[in-house]
């Protein structure tokens, strides 16, 4: 069974996630932006790492944003994790 973040991951790779789909879609009860954040710090982390590990683990995809504007009127951001 796939942990909450790799589900999150998963959908992120196929589209441009709100706080909603996380949480409808992935499970994701946490915030989002937190969880984006600890996915760019996994690519920082490795862009800074000796060859060694970056030898044994393969690159985490970078993570994008961009703000998407809710019928309601509101905007929130949105995040989608690229290879």
């Amino acid at each position: 069974m796939k942990t909450m973040r790799e589900r999150l991951l998963d959908l992120m790779l196929s589209q441009y996630v709100t706080p909603l789909d996380a949480w409808q879609k992935a499970g994701c009860l946490n915030s989002l932006s937190q969880r984006a954040g600890e996915l760019r710090a996994d690519r920082e982390f490795w862009d800074e790492a000796s060859e060694t590990y970056r030898a044994k683990v393969p690159r985490p995809p970078l993570i994008v944003d961009k703000w998407v504007k809710l019928p309601s009127g509101k905007k929130v951001k949105a995040f989608r994790a690229i290879k």
